[in-house]
């Protein structure tokens, strides 16, 4: 039997082709968890590149460059072979805008759909949401309609009990399009947490969003998402 869920959402992304994001593996959904960071500053003491090491393994697998303080460009190896996988473009306000894979055998993927591994990293490459943001009128109303949204998609692991919770980090564009999303806790069941990430993408793509509410469009999202409990 299908079940759904209740959610509420709080504010505060080889050489194989990929599968598409709304059937991600499980194994690719938790956000990055030991990172690690070291910035290099130019000649001004300004910030010219932010290094990452997301795994754990003393390797940069993230470098952000900047200009004038703003990320202009980033470079991303996402199965930690030491090798660029991804060039990703910045925008004005620092926020991703596009990427382009160095392997062609990710390209079958459509335009503005992230490969999976992409999509697990790629919220912690963008800005984070203000909090002058979220508390636009225009901005909860745009909110509910993508959790109404999510919450008609989500399909619950078998067993799965009520008031359980999952916590996701997710971008989405000013178009609608659901840029990446990462399981922050799922209560140490990947398989739980794949389901949340997997409803956002079978969503995508939201509204695009009216102009007050494109404040949120490339920000970094947390979403706490809830299982129904019975009354």
């Amino acid at each position: 039997m299908r079940k759904t869920a209740a959610l509420t959402v709080l504010l505060a992304l080889s050489g194989c082709v990929p599968p598409p994001p709304s059937e991600i593996p499980a194994a690719l959904v938790d956000c990055p968890a030991r990172a690690t960071t070291k910035l290099h500053y130019d000649e001004h003491e300004k910030v010219a590149r932010k290094e990452t090491d997301t795994n754990g393994d003393g390797e940069t697998d993230q470098t952000i460059f900047y200009t004038d303080q703003k990320p202009t460009r980033a470079e991303v190896d996402v199965d930690f072979d030491g090798k660029t996988d991804f060039i990703l473009s910045y925008g004005d306000q620092g926020e991703v805008t596009s990427w382009e894979s160095t392997n062609r055998a990710r390209d079958a993927l459509p335009d503005r759909v992230p490969d999976p591994e992409l999509s697990r990293v790629l919220p912690y490459l963008q800005p984070p949401v203000t909090e002058t943001c979220v508390t636009r009128p225009e901005v909860q109303t745009y909110i509910r309609r993508l959790q109404s949204k999510m919450f008609e998609r989500w399909n619950l692991p078998a067993d799965t009990e009520a008031g359980r919770i999952v916590r996701v980090s997710f971008s989405v564009d000013g178009e609608g399009e659901l840029l990446g999303a990462c399981v922050l806790e799922a209560g140490n069941d990947p398989e739980f947490g794949a389901s949340a990430v997997r409803a956002l993408f079978r969503s995508a793509p939201f509204r695009a969003m009216p102009e007050p509410s494109r404040c949120l469009a490339g920000r970094r999202l947390v979403g706490t998402f809830q299982t129904p409990v019975p009354r």
